[in-house]
């Protein structure tokens, strides 16, 4: 089905309107994840959501563009079409004709024609072409009236043929042709090109700190050791609130598509690669130190010290890695905040 060009000029300002409430509907969508990007819980949560509302964004500025573009493409089929409204004026040509009727003696009949000139405008957008031939080989006149509307004629019989002519209109007739034409409207057809935004995924480079391995010394037996490492800890910029509090989820060696322990257990075999720890704490402050240590049947075995940068409250992860697979043996995971000697939580695993 074909639509006319007022019919396209009427359907702009919907569609201008629909795409302009679809690109306003997805900014507040991307606004929302950004908001949520900053306020997740868990990093990966954060990620996720501002690349989602990176997405979201990036097609919102480009059904907002679309609809600029619609409503100037409309703005200029209106002023077109009033453009059309003004010029389609018909143009309307009359030409008077003139006939007359000339007298010619015939044997046959008696004759009065009276013809009354009427002139009549039609303003009809069609062309009209009309031709009156007078044979001049043939001395009887014929006669062809053209705009009269009324046509009053007497016939008279009696003992002698006679024609009487009417003394209001004597002329010789001749050949002539009328034409009128009409100017019809012309529409002009515009081409508008539009242009689609293309979307462009921008990867977001996301650093995990990895505890390193660090020079070990003989530590001093005691349940809870002090931990020593050649590597200088950072200075706390905050002191530890007093009622924090911490504890070890789960432990796993890898992680689900939504960044879960997978599997999660206390034995593992030997050789795993890694090993990931799941912490839940509250009431944590920006800026503390925190010490996440790992001991080996009773020894100390691995870790580091950290400032602490995630929320007070929530959930997170950290895992420790040997390029060669840990051996067989007795695990301990110990958390320490600040300079206290005694592990804020802990938890046993064993490897074989």
């Amino acid at each position: 089905m074909n639509m006319t060009f007022n019919e396209l000029t009427d359907l702009l300002p919907t569609l201008t309107a629909g795409v302009l409430a679809i690109g306003l509907i997805l900014f507040l969508l991307a606004l929302r994840l950004f908001r949520r990007g900053r306020r997740a819980s868990m990093w990966q949560s954060r990620r996720q959501a501002g690349r989602r509302g990176f997405r979201l964004m990036l097609t919102a500025i480009g059904f907002l563009g679309l609809s600029a573009m619609l409503c100037v493409t409309t703005l200029v089929f209106n002023s077109l079409d009033e453009d059309e409204g003004d010029n389609t004026t018909p143009v309307v040509a009359a030409a008077t004709t003139e006939s007359a009727i000339v007298p010619t003696e015939t044997p046959t009949s008696t004759a009065t024609f009276e013809i009354t000139d009427t002139t009549t405008a039609t303003t009809t957008p069609t062309s009209t072409l009309e031709e009156v031939v007078t044979d001049e080989a043939t001395e009887a006149s014929t006669e062809l009236a053209t705009e009269p509307s009324t046509e009053e004629s007497a016939v008279s019989s009696g003992g002698e043929d006679q024609i009487t002519p009417s003394p209001e209109n004597t002329m010789t007739q001749e050949p002539s042709k009328t034409a009128s034409a009409t100017a019809s409207p012309s529409s002009t057809t515009t081409s508008t090109a539009t242009s689609s935004p293309t979307m462009t995924d921008t990867a977001t480079a996301t650093i995990t700190t990895t505890p390193t391995e660090a020079p070990t010394a003989t530590p001093t037996i005691t349940p809870f050791p002090t931990l020593l490492s050649n590597i200088a800890s950072p200075e706390a910029q905050a002191t530890p609130a007093e009622n924090i509090s911490m504890r070890i989820a789960a432990i796993s060696e890898g992680l689900t598509a939504d960044f879960q322990p997978l599997s999660p257990r206390e034995i593992f075999e030997v050789g795993v690669p890694r090993l990931y720890f799941f912490i839940h704490f509250r009431n944590m402050n920006s800026g503390i130190l925190w010490r996440p240590a790992l001991f080996k049947d009773g020894a100390y075995f691995d870790g580091g010290s950290y400032l602490w940068g995630l929320q007070a409250e929530g959930e997170s992860y950290f895992f420790f890695g040997r390029g060669s697979g840990f051996e067989a043996g007795s695990y301990e995971i110990r958390i320490y905040i600040g300079d206290e000697a005694e592990p804020l939580a802990t938890e046993t695993f064993t490897i074989q």
